[in-house]
């Protein structure tokens, strides 16, 4: 145990020592972030954090090494897996750097985080199974690497996104680093319990410089180090534990930030932006939103992620059955889920309703492509005007227009006009949605006038049934019928003269 305690010494003295020298060297090099509308900070901040948590973390298992002879033969003894995860936190700590430096794009970053995740798995640092007790696991087979790709850049975007004030991702990777060292210790695993403890150490001297008002971030280079750290060896411990803990244990020890995390991407979807775009609803927000203070929400989470995770733990432990801890990790969960939902952070209505909606839209949208394919087959039999207004009418009864309106001149200056109306004519109550589609055709001058109208739902379905038709006429216009429409003229005047 004193040797535990000189790990979190070292590595909590070393931070706090390096960190002033990472401020100093940030504003040198200008990584520096500047205040925004999407930043609390009012004044500009050094974000090289990362570096100081880097040192110091190697500094403290250096020590280890060093000076406690029993640590130090227990990490030399698995030192492939342990230097493994050392080199893949540089990896990331890098990619952190370079995306702080010039600003990587979120798909860049991400398949960069992937390939970092691809050589833990090649290492051996893997999730091949879930285990649920004692006697019961799932075993993951040919899922297994796709799962550990998806824990490891999952939880290390996790911490990144949850890094949105003063010490909070700092406070909330030293809970979480500290339970792991827990669960892998009971594992019997020391090597990942003595590195989780440097990082707690580390994350408990920066925080003495992080803590609101802060005078130094973590940066992307620091929030995925830590978020990399714990994911990687939550799967080293859940490796070599397949009983009461598992890799279960570090999942609730992480369940703020994945769920957060789970959250903004449902939250994004729903809203149909991209995954990556940026918000103001994260779980730090709506604590704010609510009116507490910087520094006041930073511990309500502190205290909400260390409480939950001791809760969790505990249970897990005590559990006599397998059925027992399942309903242990789900009753913590829900108490996530329940703080989530009292601030706001997430609607649980409003989310499945939202989900149901997105599932029928997706529904409607696959109906459109499929109506859209079988028209295109109309279309390409007409050889005629006729022929090619006979299949525009059936395109506005599928896709439930109203009325379509067409008029062309013909070479004695006359108008020729083609008219359709729907049979049951307009639906009651139904604003009647407008426009105006311009069609090609081979005579010089501006397109012909189609003026349709469609009953509206809302105007977002209504325009995506004019886009079908505008797709539709764009590949074939009344100009893909040949010569066929420059002879309008001289079929008129044959039926006319037929007609005499």
């Amino acid at each position: 145990m004193a040797g535990f305690g000189l790990v979190i010494a070292v590595a909590a003295v070393t931070a706090w020592a390096v960190t002033p020298l990472a401020r100093w060297l940030a504003f040198r090099i200008g990584i520096v972030d500047q205040p925004g509308i999407r930043k609390v900070h009012r004044e500009p901040i050094p974000y090289l954090g990362g570096l100081a948590i880097l040192v110091a973390l190697l500094a403290s298992l250096a020590a280890t090494m060093l000076l406690a002879q029993d640590a130090a033969s227990s990490v030399t003894r698995l030192s492939p897996q342990v230097l493994a995860m050392l080199g893949g936190a540089a990896a990331m700590f890098v990619i952190g750097l370079v995306d702080d430096l010039t600003g990587m794009r979120a798909r860049h970053k991400l398949f960069a985080q992937l390939a970092v995740a691809g050589w833990m798995y090649a290492a051996g640092i893997r999730i091949d199974s879930i285990p649920l007790g004692t006697d019961w696991s799932i075993e993951l087979g040919v899922l297994s690497l796709p799962v550990t790709l998806l824990w490891i850049a999952g939880v290390t975007n996790a911490i990144n996104l949850i890094d949105g004030l003063d010490g909070l991702a700092s406070g909330i990777g030293a809970i979480a680093a500290g339970a792991i060292a827990y669960v892998a210790h009971d594992a019997g695993n020391l090597p990942v319990a003595i590195t989780m403890l440097a990082l707690c150490g580390s994350l408990l001297g920066f925080l003495g410089h992080n803590h609101h008002p802060a005078r130094i971030f973590l940066g992307d280079s620091g929030s995925l180090l830590i978020g990399f750290l714990l994911a990687t060896s939550a799967v080293a411990t859940g490796s070599k534990n397949g009983a009461s803990l598992g890799i279960l244990g570090p999942f609730l020890a992480l369940g703020l930030p994945i769920l957060d995390m789970c959250f903004a991407m449902l939250r994004r979807a729903i809203e149909r932006r991209g995954i990556f775009s940026a918000d103001r609803s994260h779980v730090h927000h709506r604590l704010m939103a609510l009116g507490y203070a910087h520094a006041r929400t930073v511990h309500i989470l502190w205290a909400v992620s260390g409480a939950l995770t001791v809760l969790g733990l505990s249970l897990l432990n005590s559990g006599s059955t397998d059925a027992q801890r399942i309903i242990a990790v789900l009753l913590v969960l829900c108490l996530y889920v329940i703080f989530f939902r009292a601030i706001g952070a997430v609607r649980i209505r409003d989310s499945l309703i939202a989900v149901h909606a997105a599932a029928l839209r997706s529904k409607v949208v696959r109906e459109h492509q499929a109506m859209h394919d079988e028209l295109q087959l109309y279309f390409r039999e007409a050889k005629s005007i006729d022929q090619w207004w006979s299949a525009l009418v059936l395109a506005a009864e599928r896709l439930g227009l109203q009325k379509l309106d067409l008029s062309a001149p013909r070479r004695d200056g006359t108008i020729r006009q083609w008219h359709w109306a729907a049979a049951g004519g307009p639906l009651d109550g139904a604003e009647p949605f407008c426009a105006v589609l311009p069609i090609p055709h081979r005579r010089a001058g501006p397109g012909l006038d189609l003026r349709i109208a469609i009953a509206m739902d809302t105007m977002e379905h209504a325009s995506e049934r004019v886009t079908i038709l505008a797709r539709l006429l764009d590949k074939h216009s009344i100009a893909t019928l040949g010569k066929d429409f420059e002879e309008i003229d001289s079929a008129d005047k044959a039926r006319s003269g037929a007609t005499r």
